[in-house]
């Protein structure tokens, strides 16, 4: 499980809550869940995402940005 507190779990799992994954690692995580479409593989799709309330709005801009970092 994570130890440091600055740690975001990025998921792709479907059908897994927000408060799931709490209950999993048996703590208080910084989590955000995602569900990319199959045309995203090529670069031609898009991807829903949510957060938790533990992530700030410059997380999660940081990590809906990766796919743009060089």
């Amino acid at each position: 499980p994570p130890s440091r507190s600055g740690e975001i779990i990025v998921s792709i799992a479907p059908g897994k809550s927000l408060s799931w994954f709490d209950e999993m690692f048996g703590k208080s995580l910084k989590v955000i869940r995602t569900m990319p479409n199959t045309p995203a593989m090529v670069g031609e799709g898009m991807m829903g995402v949510c957060a938790n309330e533990r992530v700030s709005q410059a997380e999660l801009d940081t990590v809906d940005g990766i796919d743009k970092l060089d």
